[in-house]
């Protein structure tokens, strides 16, 4: 079962309203009649505010030529957050023994 959100009126229900349903009419709902949205997931931001530091004017030489200074607020793309993997370790030949 998920729980969808009408993005507009659709059949008896209305704009706003929420429901839950089978996972296979709540996807046909939200991905193909566009009509809802799951209500059981977050929305992630396309863009967020950051207030500008040294560091950041460091890392982005650009800024420093548009003329923004440290402790302006600026908007930015929101960046998928970075998972860092553990390196991959190459498997040492295995010796092979003696019987």
């Amino acid at each position: 079962m998920r729980k969808i959100t009408f993005t507009q009126d659709f059949a008896t229900k209305k704009s706003g309203e929420s429901w839950e349903c089978d996972g296979q009419l709540a996807s046909q709902l939200v991905n193909e009649e566009k009509v809802a949205e799951y209500a059981d997931e977050a929305k992630v931001a396309d863009e967020i505010e950051i207030e500008v530091t040294e560091e950041t004017l460091e890392l982005n030489p650009e800024l420093v030529q548009e003329g923004v200074k440290v402790g302006e607020t600026i908007t930015v793309a929101a960046e998928e957050p970075v998972i860092e993997e553990s390196p991959i370790e190459e498997e040492k030949p295995k010796k092979a023994s003696k019987k």
